[in-house]
């Protein structure tokens, strides 16, 4: 959790609902280099249906999922506190302004973390993402 104190305004906080160490870090010519860890208060998910094999591109499989966009393990949103979740997360807790995504980073899966150098929130358009977009394409 990072707390930060905006002159008098009140506590901003950040909690981390992935599963892994997120770690922001960046060089400022300013400050040097800036360093945050967060670590895992819970894990966000969205809960998927089954899968099933939908074709073989160069023998490898094409899986079908299917989700209702239901997210589990996602505290209701609180004043002054952010949530850093998975892109998948975000995109399925639609309307959720208080959710961040880490934004240029690595995988470090030997330490099960990630190393980002800025949040970011992305900009979807939901009428593309609702209803059945890969079969329209075809």
């Amino acid at each position: 959790m990072l707390v930060t104190r905006q002159g008098n305004s009140t506590e901003k906080k950040i909690h981390n609902y992935t599963p892994h160490t997120a770690i922001f870090r960046r060089y400022e010519p300013s400050a040097g280099y800036i360093h945050r860890e967060f670590e895992p208060k819970g894990n966000a998910v969205v809960l998927l249906d089954e899968e099933k094999p939908l074709e073989n591109i160069l023998g490898i499989p094409v899986m079908e999922t299917y989700s209702t966009g239901t997210v589990v393990g996602l505290p209701e949103p609180e004043a002054d506190t952010y949530l850093i979740v998975t892109l998948p997360t975000y995109i399925a807790a639609n309307g959720r302004f208080d959710l961040l995504v880490p934004h240029n980073l690595e995988m470090d899966s030997k330490n099960d973390r990630i190393i980002f150098s800025s949040f970011c929130r992305p900009m979807l358009d939901f009428t593309i993402l609702a209803g059945d977009y890969p079969r329209r394409m075809k």
